[in-house]
């Protein structure tokens, strides 16, 4: 495994981490532990569905709807670690899908 992808994971999980952290006030144990950057780094579409669905019922008809086209649009990821998109996708993928990901929990 390529130490920098590895490093690149960590960071972004990390990033993740502390936005949910700051947007949700939580800690990164809360939730079974679905906030924590090792989780979300193996796990980041299950991390990020399982925040979406958290807050879906919160959100008015259009932003249901928006988080209804993310899960389906970043659902080819459901089993793939941080390092996978970025390996066999590209890194600039896992970024947009990040950045949707933080526009939808704003």
């Amino acid at each position: 495994m390529d130490i920098q992808v590895n490093s690149k994971s960590q960071n972004y999980g990390r990033r993740i981490e502390h936005k949910l952290r700051n947007v949700f006030n939580w800690d990164r144990c809360d939730i079974g532990g679905i906030v924590n950057s090792d989780f979300i780094r193996t796990s980041p579409y299950a991390s990020m569905i399982a925040i979406l669905m958290f807050i879906y019922k919160e959100k008015n008809m259009e932003n249901q709807k928006r988080i209804e086209e993310f899960i389906e649009k970043y659902h080819f990821y459901s089993s793939y670690k941080i390092n996978d998109i970025i390996q066999q996708e590209s890194e600039e993928e896992f970024e947009k899908m990040m950045k949707n990901f933080f526009e939808l929990i704003k």
